[in-house]
């Protein structure tokens, strides 16, 4: 009698174990995705400073002091954001031998142009981003054919 309700009760434990070990991974996959979708809307926010910066770059010289000083705000705020980012691991996908690579980028569009080799990158229309080794988001970039 006391051997089976010893048996009954680690079973029961066992079966509590397993429970709690899959209720866990649940949690845990729940937790990747809602970090995973945070961190999706900062990279969508880091990208319209990215577009403004670019538009505004070649004005500067045409601005007033007061718009000046907004641009500069404005430019704190956006780096402020990346270091966010940073900190949290995310980093923006560096392209050092400008050729597409598979998995980092993702190739909108291929120009003709004899100033480039094959394949490689003519410019960056959005950056990618990544978690340690995993890709959040693709680099968006045009790039050469001949």
């Amino acid at each position: 009698m006391v051997k089976e309700s010893l048996f009954k009760f680690i079973v029961q434990l066992q079966r509590d174990a397993l429970k709690s070990d899959n209720d866990l991974r649940k949690l845990k996959q729940s937790w990747e995705e809602k970090h995973k979708e945070l961190f999706s809307e900062l990279i969508e926010i880091v990208d319209v400073f990215d577009n403004l910066k670019e538009r505004v770059e070649g004005l500067q010289e045409h601005f007033d002091a007061k718009s000046v000083k907004y641009l500069k705000s404005y430019k704190k705020i956006g780096n402020k954001l990346e270091k966010i980012l940073n900190k949290h691991g995310i980093k923006s996908i560096e392209l050092f031998d400008k050729i597409a690579q598979i998995g980092l980028c993702e190739v909108i569009e291929t120009q003709v142009s004899d100033q480039h080799e094959e394949g490689e990158i003519i410019s960056t229309l959005k950056r990618g981003f990544q978690l340690e080794d995993r890709v959040l988001r693709p680099a968006q970039v045009i790039t050469c054919r001949k």
